[in-house]
């Protein structure tokens, strides 16, 4: 697959391409990825085993670092925008996201019907689509979904509107092959379109696949859905630092109060060998209370920004968030603690990926069903981010 990124008023073309492979619920993509403005190369893997994810990704001749987890850290599994999946974005499965894999499973789309909404049929350019309506990934937002009737309801192309009808979004299958394997039907896009945002500000996606390079059931070497670590300059257990984290923000004063000790207890040795006598031991007790509250003092505020005497406004918590708002909350949380937001950014390559703007408190937070609330972007009260600005990310790679 090759994808083609323009954006306008101003023209900045991208291009990405995507090497993808699939059997039995394992997968592998290789992605390379080509700077427009340094023209430098990003090389970036993913895969599953059908037990651990793993991410790979290498700069020009830095060593690889290898992520792995049994949860997907990604922002999709594939890493690019995957045309198999492409058409798929409506399909809204919570935390984890639409993908190619989950289009195969039942119950994924049992759930999605469960809030659908059917609108009838129409005739265009000589085929017959069944409208469906679902839910949209934002409040007062819903999905239009073209199903084609001559190719089984495929969905061929969706549009996501607000409630006055217009579009945030629209993904449309211009070109495709069909397969028939096992008594079955498969519709392979060769060709398909997203466009986001409005006129003078849009992004347009094209992603394309060469019909010469499409395989279906043909074999897989099982061992090309695993990286070896041992070729990875340093592997990083995402699982482990998810669990740390979490007893960390949990019991966050259980390692402060154990270092206090190891450091009274080395005071009261040295005290002991060069000071003490009988008559000293309430001193002693004294002194070592001193030590502690004087230690401790200041440290449970570790993770806390300073703010100027009568500052008012957001106070951001280093490693932890925002006031309340905590990195790995959910979109919903967020809007719960911090109100409603100036704007809802909706991405174009990933509906998973929303940004919420609160320009008007000199802020914005990126979030993703999977990672939850993971970015906090500082910028002026007009809304732009100048030199100096602050961008604090909870770091996955």
């Amino acid at each position: 697959m090759t994808r083609k990124d323009q954006r306008t008023p101003e023209t900045i073309t991208s291009k990405a391409t995507l090497k993808y492979s699939e059997s039995a619920g394992c997968f592998r993509a290789e992605v390379s990825i080509v700077d427009p403005k340094t023209g430098k190369k990003v090389e970036v893997l993913s895969l599953y085993d059908g037990t651990n994810y793993q991410f790979v990704q290498s700069r020009g001749n830095d060593a690889p670092t290898l992520h792995k987890s049994r949860a997907n850290v990604a922002p999709n599994d594939s890493y690019e925008m995957n045309p198999l999946a492409m058409p798929y974005l409506f399909l809204v499965l919570g935390p984890k996201g639409a993908d190619w894999l989950a289009t195969r499973v039942e119950d994924n789309w049992s759930k999605a019907f469960e809030k659908a909404k059917y609108e009838g049929e129409i005739k265009e350019k000589g085929m017959t689509f069944g409208i469906v309506r679902f839910p949209g990934p934002m409040p007062n937002t819903h999905y239009r979904v073209f199903f084609a009737k001559e190719l089984g309801y495929y969905p061929l192309k969706h549009s996501l509107q607000n409630e006055d009808g217009s579009s945030v979004s629209d993904v449309e299958v211009t070109e495709h092959k069909r397969f028939e394997t096992d008594g079955n039907s498969i519709i392979i896009p060769l060709a398909a379109t997203l466009k986001h945002g409005s006129a003078d500000a849009k992004v347009t996606l094209q992603c394309q696949i060469d019909p010469k390079s499409l395989r279906v059931n043909a074999p897989v070497d099982k061992g090309s859905f695993t990286y070896p670590e041992e070729k990875a300059a340093r592997v990083v257990d995402e699982d482990n630092l998810q669990k740390k984290a979490a007893a960390y923000n949990a019991h966050p004063w259980t390692a402060i109060v154990l270092v206090h000790i190891v450091i009274m207890a080395v005071l009261l040795m040295w005290y002991r060998k060069r000071h003490l006598t009988r008559k000293q031991p309430s001193s002693v007790l004294l002194l070592t209370v001193l030590l502690f509250c004087g230690t401790t003092t200041g440290c449970g505020n570790r993770p806390k920004a300073v703010a100027e005497e009568g500052a008012k406004g957001p106070v951001i918590y280093l490693g932890k968030g925002l006031d309340n708002a905590h990195f790995g909350m959910s979109k919903e949380k967020v809007i719960e603690l911090l109100g409603e937001p100036d704007e809802t950014i909706v991405s174009p390559k990933n509906a998973n990926v929303v940004d919420l703007a609160y320009r008007s408190k000199g802020f914005s937070l990126g979030t993703n069903t999977n990672r939850g609330f993971w970015v906090l972007e500082a910028m002026t009260a007009g809304g732009e981010s100048p030199p100096g600005s602050c961008r604090l990310q909870r770091s996955y790679r």
